[in-house]
């Protein structure tokens, strides 16, 4: 897949020739999970599993802009084809702060995709990883969000191929190229931020968006941030109708299942209903209101 169709056999044996010049082959094992932190605030994935063949659309106030384009084929990449990723991301940094060279041409090793991102190993986990390459392969990304040196425009997919080697129907290794879009913000000084490894325990994809904008926005900060529904909603690139993505959040709220961090139900000024969020470190629920009456305006509303 690494090639597209129609090339003359001279360009394909030249395309794998400069691929396996620059290919990157990891072998970290039992590292942090890292990711793109450009990537975590944005509407780029469905946050469903059902297949969603509807684009996303999303200005924000800033004037950035997002268009994700689903393949009418499989669907658009989801939250959970997201580990990949942060599989990739994790080992280039940690090649790039081990003063290693490194490359957006991976290879990949299932088994240890799978493993390191909380799967089960079986013929079925594997033929879901393969579907997940296929949809990040095929979703296409147009952004005028920079990651690197100036302003661009671009338009990309979260793979940009991918290429895999079996053995008698076993997976055993998958060559897959990023985008220089995703590979420049893992490269930039401050590009990546660190996960709990308990995220891929999340099994809702509200729940582990919700991580994802928690760990944007308050990292370990004591002061935490609260955020509308109405904001989350547009942020979130949801296809549910307004009020049941409310009740989505609401649900979250109480089951509070998100590593590092505490979620209550709060209001604006306005009367707004709102998500409060605050990083567990600082105490149990029964302390939760004490800070936020101590902290007060000192709250970060996120917009």
């Amino acid at each position: 897949m690494l090639s597209r169709d129609g090339e003359s056999e001279h360009n394909k044996s030249a395309t794998m020739l400069k691929i396996q010049s620059d290919l990157f082959c990891p072998t970290f094992t039992d590292i942090a999970a890292r990711e793109c932190g450009r990537a975590m605030e944005l509407p780029l994935f469905s946050l469903s599993k059902n297949p969603r063949k509807k684009p996303i659309e999303y200005k924000g106030s800033d004037g950035c802009y997002v268009r994700v384009i689903p393949s009418l084929e499989s669907g658009m990449a989801t939250i959970w084809d997201v580990d990949v990723l942060i599989w990739c991301t994790s080992q280039v940094v940690e090649a790039r702060d081990r003063g290693l060279d490194t490359s957006p041409v991976i290879q990949l090793i299932p088994h240890e995709i799978l493993k390191a991102t909380r799967r089960s190993v079986g013929g079925r986990d594997f033929r879901e990883l393969h579907a997940a390459l296929s949809r990040l392969t095929q979703t296409t990304i147009k952004t005028n969000i920079a990651t690197g040196d100036g302003n661009h425009i671009r338009e990309f997919h979260w793979l940009e191929g991918f290429d895999v080697h079996m053995v008698r129907e076993h997976y055993r290794e998958v060559t897959a190229v990023i985008p220089k879009w995703l590979f420049d913000g893992i490269m930039q000084p401050g590009g990546v931020l660190t996960l709990n490894s308990d995220y891929f325990s999340l099994t809702g994809g509200i729940d582990r968006w919700l991580y994802r904008i928690a760990r944007k926005h308050a990292g370990n900060q004591r002061h935490g941030f609260k955020v509308r529904f109405s904001t989350l909603y547009e942020k979130s690139g949801s296809l549910a109708r307004r009020s049941d993505f409310a009740i989505k959040l609401r649900k979250a709220i109480v089951t509070n299942a998100l590593p590092d961090y505490h979620l209550d139900r709060t209001t604006t000024k306005d009367g707004a209903e709102s998500l409060l969020v605050l990083p567990k470190s600082v105490g149990h629920a029964r302390q939760i209101k004490s800070v936020i009456a101590e902290l007060g305006e000192a709250m970060r509303v996120v917009v």
